[in-house]
């Protein structure tokens, strides 16, 4: 059966805020049509975009039916229950979780950690082996993901194991029936790719997942009375139960633990594995070293589908707690082959001209190396790079801020230049923030010579300009438009309407000069009337683009355009 991808965007919840691309330690995120989507195949599921969309827009497969599924067809499914449940349910509730799975119609539950002792025992005698080299771990899926994709010269590097999942799997089928049913459940993503990729196991659920199964099922494990046989099988773990988190894995790999060995490594979070991985590319190595990588900052108990309830502090002592160091216990099962070869299925690596760059950031009004202002808006770190996303369609030229803002600056601008009517914009301060030259023609001479040397005069006082900024003053301190009123002003009357833009803070002032013989007098106050009406509500909109808080989408740009021309 062919599945989506684990991760999967809403469209109608994306915002195009661009924190995934941002935040993505690969930039494996494509925009399209304003909204951000995963591009599977330079993915490497390590759940950042999941832990940094501030709309939830992105999402986890569930796995739930294909677990129930498997369930009705197997005789025996059993649960390999990743060793980071102790910081997801207390140690009370274990019997009583077992308890529960059983209920949902599982034969049993063996914990991962099982797995993770036999992938202990398999890289220490890795280890000892004759030889000077460097051995990278395995048990971290988005780690070799990422070797995998993006360091295959480090492909030699990785110890020749099986994941821990994958390992207890093998196990569990040595000893239950090679039929045997398996459904992993633990919070981490990429598991899910493992199980589709080496068929070892059948199905990753995450504990959110288990979570709501249990609650469809109306199953509360508080008020299940477990009995003697409601225990892990075929029997507890030790050491591998300190796997999930940043240096558990080398616990258990070696004899002794003394901290100042300088034979064993350990790091966590993607940019810092990512950092260890570029320095160790291009090294030789004289002495035998390991190195423990995860992907999520802290360990498993950190995954990106793991409890956020409580903090990484309390969730490694609740596993320290639950595991017992015994050193004896690397050298178990050396029957058991957990032997594994990893292939590489690196990620073209797109090269363009400085020709084609340059025409790029031409698209986004970055003509030379000034322009170039590297805010990482976009969610790229320089501009070079969105250049780049660019000429391979995974970015969109609207994602840069600056550009935006300069292009809703000249629509704007454009706008208020050819609209019949007068019109200005001020701040609280009774400063200029924009106007049209038609609103300096109403003013006289004088003023057209000033807009012409300053065009849109900003920051000029408007007190200054005319006798009657009190009614700016009155709108900006009632937060009352005024709407169709007349004026005098300079043997003149003036049609208009003075609104809020942003309350307390801008106001918008739109006129009509009426001065016509008095039989034509209510004529022309309708048709200024009309007049004023249709342009009202643009000349907010383009306030609103010039405003502190405009948006910088093209989408609302295009609004105002269609505005124009429907009122046109």
């Amino acid at each position: 059966m062919i599945r989506e991808y684990p991760i999967y965007t809403e469209a109608t919840d994306c915002q195009d805020c661009f924190k995934c691309v941002r935040n993505c330690p690969v930039k494996a995120i494509r925009i399209e049509d304003k909204h951000a989507s995963v591009m599977s195949e330079r993915c490497i599921l390590c759940g950042e975009c999941i832990l940094e969309c501030p709309n939830n827009s992105k999402n986890v497969r569930s796995d739930v039916e294909e677990a129930r599924q498997l369930i009705k067809e197997r005789e025996k499914v059993i649960v390999s229950l990743a060793p980071s449940f102790i910081s997801e349910f207390n140690k009370d509730e274990t019997v009583r979780l077992v308890a529960a799975l059983k209920k949902l119609g599982f034969h049993g539950v063996s914990e991962t950690a099982l797995g993770a002792e036999r992938v202990s025992s398999a890289i220490h005698r890795e280890f000892n082996q004759p030889g000077d080299r460097l051995i990278i771990s395995t048990a971290c899926p988005s780690v070799v993901e990422y070797i995998r994709k993006y360091k295959p010269q480090l492909r030699s590097n990785l110890a020749n194991v099986m994941t821990p999942v994958v390992a207890h799997a093998k196990f569990l089928k040595a000893n239950y029936g090679e039929d045997t049913g398996i459904v992993f459940i633990g919070p981490c993503l990429a598991k899910k790719i493992e199980a589709e990729r080496y068929r070892a196991f059948d199905v990753c659920l995450t504990f959110n997942d288990l979570r709501e199964w249990l609650k469809r099922n109306g199953i509360k494990s508080d008020r299940i009375k477990p009995s003697p046989e409601d225990d892990f099988i075929p029997y507890s773990a030790k050491n591998g139960r300190l796997y999930p988190m940043d240096g558990g894995m080398i616990a258990g790999v070696k004899e002794n633990c003394a901290v100042n060995d300088l034979n064993f490594m350990s790091f966590s979070g993607m940019k810092p594995v990512q950092d260890i991985l570029d320095s160790l590319a291009s090294r030789e190595f004289s002495r035998k070293l390991f190195i423990e990588l995860l992907a999520c900052s802290g360990g498993c108990v950190n995954g990106p589908v793991a409890n956020s309830g409580s903090n990484i502090v309390s969730k490694k002592l609740s596993v320290i707690s639950n595991s017992t160091y015994q050193p004896e216990r690397i050298r178990l099962d050396s029957n058991l082959d957990v032997s594994f070869d990893y292939d590489v299925e690196p990620v073209e690596v797109e090269s363009y001209s400085a020709r084609e760059i340059s025409e790029a950031l031409s698209r986004i009004g970055k003509d030379n190396e000034a322009d170039e202002l590297n805010c990482g808006g976009c969610g790229y770190n320089a501009c070079r790079d969105f250049a780049e996303a660019l000429l391979g369609g995974k970015a969109e030229t609207d994602m840069c801020v600056s550009y935006m803002r300069n292009k809703a600056q000249k629509t704007a601008n454009a706008l208020l230049k050819t609209m019949p009517s007068g019109v200005v914009i001020a701040d609280k301060e009774m400063r200029v923030v924009e106007c049209n030259r038609r609103f300096a023609s109403l003013l006289g001479e004088d003023i057209v010579e000033i807009f012409d040397t300053v065009p849109g005069m900003k920051t000029a006082d408007l007190k200054k300009l005319v006798p009657f900024h009190h009614i700016f003053e009155e709108v900006l301190e009632t937060d009352e438009d005024i709407i169709g009123e007349e004026l005098e002003f300079q043997d003149r009357v003036l049609f208009y309407s003075a609104f809020v833009i942003e309350a307390g803070k801008s106001v918008g002032f739109i006129c009509q000069d009426i001065t016509e013989p008095s039989i034509k007098r209510e004529q022309v106050v309708r048709k200024a009337e009309e007049v004023i009406s249709k342009n009202l509500n643009m000349v907010q909109e383009i306030a609103y683009l010039l405003g502190e808080n405009a948006s910088e989408t093209e989408v609302l740009m295009n609004s105002v355009i269609e505005a124009f021309k429907d009122r046109e």
